[in-house]
């Protein structure tokens, strides 16, 4: 799901919390989501 300023994403075989789970993917994630909105 995208809306402005937000996005929903689900990381498949996380649970919670996620950035212990699949290090990797979430850091991604959220690089991906920083570079969107120009921040990095």
């Amino acid at each position: 799901m995208r809306r402005a300023g937000f996005r929903v994403e689900v990381i498949n075989g996380a649970g919670h919390p996620a950035y212990l789970d699949r290090p990797r993917e979430f850091v991604r994630l959220v690089l991906d989501f920083l570079r969107s909105i120009n921040v990095i």
